[in-house]
C-alpha cells in the first residue's frame, strides 16, 4: 500500500510499443484472443493453456417462486436469455492500453409470477442491459460491466460462463481460505430443504482439470452455481418479495416469518462488475489476479501544488515509514513514492490493517527457569568438569564441555531444552492470565530466549545476551523498565550467526547498578513519561541498562528490521519464589 507520483509531458518519436490488438469485434494481446458474436456471446482463446472457450457471458433470466433465504425455481420453466437474442456491439474504443467494446440487448421479461405462483405471467416488461467489455494491454483477464434496469417481478437473473472443464470440485474464495465444493450434489432423502448447485463466494470462483482452468471473477457478487457440466452461473439479480414462505417445493417449512418485503422485488438500475480469467494450473494462479481486481490501483489527477508540511498531517521526519525512504530531500514534505504497507513473500495476503497505537496493547513478560535452570547448569557443569578432566589435560578452568556423542552430552541438551519448555510454560501462563482477567483478544504471541544453546548447522550456538534473528524470524529486543522496547524482523545476517542482541544490556553489574542508583532522577524519569511501576530494584531500572535507542541503531537495517516501538505504561517486577524464580 503506498503512493507514487506521475509526471505526463509531450514528447516526440516513436509512439508506445503495446502487444495489445484490436478489430471490429476483437481483440488480443499477449495472454488471449476475444471475439464478439453477433448475439454478444464471447469467446476466448487462452493462449498459454491452448484452450478456446465459447458462448461466455450470456444472461439467463428464470422465475424465482422463493423468499429471501431460499431460491425456488419453477417446474418446467424456459429460461429468458440474451443467447441467440439480436445484440447491438460497437466498438467504443481502441488504444495501445485497452480495447472497449459496448453490447446492448433488451430482455421482454414476465412482469411477474401470477397469482397462483405457478407460472409467469403473459404480461411482458423490457429490461434494457449495457454490457462493457475490455482487454487490456498486458493482462489475462477480459473485463465485464453490466448495467440493467429492472422493472420485473420474482425473477432471477445469473451470467453463465460454461468451461467445458468436468472436474469433482469448484473452488471459491471463501474466508480466510479457498474451499473445494463438490459439484455432484448428495443424496438428500428426508432433508428439510433439496441441495442446490449454490455457493458462496468472495473474490472468485474456478474451475479447474489441474492443468487448465476458468474462473469467473467478481466485485461484491457473493452468490455463484457451478453445474456437473462445468457451468459457471453468476448471480446478478434475485427479486423476490417474501422474506419467508411455506409454500416452495424445495423447502417443505418455512425459514422465517411470512412477511412481504416488496422492496425485495429490486425494481432500479444496477451496475455490476465482474471478470473472466483463463488460466493454466488450478486455482493458485488466479488469486492475486482477483485481489488485484477487487483492489485496484487508484489513479487521481492532481496539479501543480506545493504540498503540506508533514507537520500539518501529524507527520513527524522519523516515522518508520519515510525512515525507510532516506535518503530524500523535499524540504519538510513528503517522497514523490512511498510505500506503507510492505506484504512479502507475496502468497502472504493482507486480510486486514489495524493502526498502530494505543489501540494496540502489548505485554511484555521476563520469565525465565532461572531457580531450577540454574540449578539444572550447575549440576552439568560439575559433571563436565569431571568429564573433560578424563579426556584431556591442563584445560582451563571454564572451559570445560560435554561432548553432543556423549550420553551425558545428549542428557544434558535434553535438560536444558526440558527448562526451556518450562520457561516458556511460565510466560504463557503469565499472559493467559492477563488476557482473561483483562478480557483482551490476542492478536500475536511473540516468543525469545537468550542465555540458550541451539543446536544449528554451524554447529552449537550458545547466545549470551544474543538472540535468534533468522531471515524472517519476528522477534524482541527489550529495553528497560523506563524505555521503549522494538518488535523486530530478523534479517539473518550469517556474520552475526543469525542473531541480534537481546536487549539493550547492562551498564553495570547488579551491584555496581546499586551503589549508582538515583533515587529522585529514576521518580523524575517515571513521572515525566507518565509509567506507573511497582516493586522495582535498583539494579532493576533504566539507569542501570544501555540506551535502547543506541542500541537498536547499531542493529537495524543490518541484523534486524523495526516492525513496531513499543512504549512502557505499567511495569511491574514480581519478588522471588523460594527456589530463587
Amino acid at each position: 500500500c503506498g503512493y507514487t507520483s506521475l509526471y505526463l509531458q509531450p514528447r516526440s518519436g516513436e509512439p508506445l510499443s503495446s502487444d495489445l490488438i484490436v478489430g471490429e469485434r476483437s481483440a488480443e494481446n499477449a495472454f488471449l484472443k476475444l471475439d464478439i458474436a453477433d448475439d454478444g456471446g464471447l469467446t476466448i482463446f487462452d493462449k498459454v493453456s491452448g484452450q478456446t472457450y465459447s458462448g461466455l457471458g450470456h444472461l439467463y433470466d428464470v422465475a424465482d417462486a422463493g423468499d429471501e433465504y431460499t431460491f425456488c425455481p419453477l417446474i418446467n420453466d424456459q429460461p429468458f436469455t440474451t443467447a441467440g437474442a439480436a445484440a447491438q456491439i460497437t466498438r467504443s474504443e481502441a488504444g495501445p492500453c485497452r480495447a472497449a467494446f459496448r453490447i446492448n440487448h433488451t430482455l421482454h421479461l414476465p412482469a411477474r409470477l401470477n397469482d397462483d405462483r405457478q407460472q409467469r405471467s403473459a404480461d411482458l416488461v423490457e429490461m434494457p442491459i449495457t454490457t462493457d467489455v475490455h482487454v487490456y494491454a498486458g493482462q489475462p483477464g477480459v473485463y465485464i460491466t453490466t448495467h440493467i434496469v429492472n422493472h420485473a417481478h420474482d425473477h432471477k437473473l445469473t451470467a453463465r460462463f460454461p468451461s467445458g472443464i468436468r472436474a469433482a470440485q469448484a473452488h471459491v474464495d471463501a474466508s480466510f481460505m479457498v474451499a473445494g465444493r463438490d459439484l455432484q450434489l448428495p443424496d438428500s432423502a428426508g432433508w428439510v430443504e433439496d441441495p442446490t448447485p449454490l455457493m458462496h463466494q468472495r473474490a472468485f470462483t474456478d474451475l479447474s482439470d489441474g492443468e487448465r482452468g476458468l474462473a469467473v471473477m467478481n466485485r461484491g457478487l457473493p452468490s455463484v452455481e457451478v453445474y456437473e457440466d462445468g457451468t459457471i452461473a453468476l448471480t446478478l439479480l434475485r427479486s423476490i418479495g417474501w422474506l419467508s414462505r411455506d409454500d416452495l417445493w424445495v423447502r417443505r417449512i418455512a425459514a422465517g416469518p411470512l412477511v412481504p418485503t416488496p422492496e425485495a422485488q429490486c425494481t432500479r438500475e444496477y451496475t455490476y462488475e465482474y471478470a473472466i480469467l483463463p488460466h493454466s494450473g488450478d486455482w493458485r494462479h488466479v488469486y492475486q489476479t482477483a485481489y488485484n481486481y477487487n483492489a485496484p490501483i487508484l489513479a487521481r489527477r492532481a496539479d501543480t501544488h506545493p504540498g503540506l508540511e508533514l507537520s500539518e498531517m501529524n507527520i513527524t521526519r522519523d516515522n518508520p515509514a519515510l525512515v525507510k525512504k532516506k535518503p530524500w530531500s523535499r524540504g519538510g514534505h513528503l517522497p514523490p513514492a512511498l510505500s506503507v504497507i510492505e506484504v512479502d513473500p507475496p502468497a502472504l495476503i493482507l486480510s486486514a490493517a489495524y493502526r498502530s497505537g494505543d489501540a494496540a496493547v502489548g505485554l511484555l513478560t521476563h520469565s525465565g527457569s532461572r531457580g531450577a535452570g540454574h540449578k539444572t547448569a550447575t549440576h552439568y557443569v560439575d559433571l563436565a568438569a569431571r568429564y573433560t578432566r578424563e579426556i584431556a589435560r591442563k584445560i582451563p578452568s571454564g572451559y570445560e564441555w560435554l561432548a553432543l556423542d556423549h550420553e551425558l552430552g545428549q542428557e544434558y541438551l535434553s535438560a536444558m531444552q526440558l527448562m526451556g519448555a518450562y520457561a516458556r510454560a511460565n510466560h504463557d501462563l503469565i499472559h493467559d492470565h492477563f488476557a482473561a482477567a483483562a478480557g483482551l483478544g490476542e492478536r500475536h504471541r511473540v516468543w525469545n530466549r537468550h542465555n540458550y544453546a541451539w543446536v544449528e548447522d554451524e554447529g552449537v550456538i550458545h547466545r549470551k545476551g544474543a538472540t535468534p534473528a533468522e531471515l524472517g524470524t519476528i522477534g524482541l529486543i527489550p529495553g528497560s523498565s523506563g524505555t521503549a522496547s522494538y518488535l523486530v524482523r530478523g534479517l539473518g545476517n550469517a556474520e552475526s550467526l543469525h542473531s541480534s542482541s537481546h536487549g539493550a544490556g547492562r551498564w553495570f553489574s547488579r551491584t555496581e547498578a546499586k551503589r549508582r542508583h538515583d533515587e529522585q532522577a529514576f521518580l523524575k524519569h517515571m513521572a515525566e513519561r507518565d509509567i506507573l511501576h511497582f516493586g522495582l530494584e535498583p539494579d532493576e531500572t533504566f539507569q542501570a541498562y544501555k540506551d535502547i535507542e543506541m542500541v537498536i541503531a547499531a542493529q537495524e537495517g543490518i541484523l534486524v528490521e523495526i516492525i513496531a516501538r513499543m512504549t512502557p505504561k505499567v511495569v511491574l517486577m514480581g519478588g522471588k519464589s523460594d527456589d530463587g524464580d
